[in-house]
């Protein structure tokens, strides 16, 4: 997350002085306005886009972590006490894989039922941002082969 921000910042400013420099001067301010609204458009698409990811597969990690934790005894044990089970039911819904829309029942389970909730929204995070480092691949060799070698003009 440190070098996404390191490099993201790096580029704002490299982006809005490419653009600058390939438009005439009269039109200047049209570039930066144009950086700067795609630049905002792309970051509500992508947040859009990466949140979807995270939440359209949140779900069946979730499940797997329970498929896997029930095998261990004590959880087993755990989830089936009747307080228990009606929380994870609940979160889950009756077949297994519900939608996860409010996760604060988790805040009165054990920390051995909690775990696979905060494993499989990790695993989902996981695969979002691999598809992010994909898009951010996909745009250095976009700027490499596209993004002129250009001089800036002195005045």
């Amino acid at each position: 997350m440190v070098l996404l921000g390191a490099g993201m910042g790096a580029a704002m400013q490299t982006m809005t002085t490419l653009a600058q420099s390939g438009a005439p001067r009269p039109d200047t301010g049209v570039a930066t306005a144009a950086v700067n609204f795609f630049r905002t458009s792309g970051g509500t698409v992508g947040t859009a886009v990466f949140l979807s990811v995270v939440f359209s597969s949140a779900a069946s990690h979730i499940h797997e972590r329970i498929s896997a934790a029930s095998r261990n005894a004590r959880f087993h044990d755990l989830a089936e006490q009747p307080g228990n089970a009606r929380v994870i039911t609940s979160l889950l819904g009756p077949g297994g894989h519900g939608e996860l829309r409010d996760s604060s029942a988790l805040a009165r389970l054990d920390a051995l039922l909690v775990r696979p909730f905060r494993e499989g929204y990790a695993d989902a995070l996981h695969t979002a941002f691999l598809l992010g480092a994909v898009v951010m691949l996909a745009a250095l060799v976009h700027a490499l082969v596209r993004v002129p070698d250009r001089t800036l003009p002195d005045a």
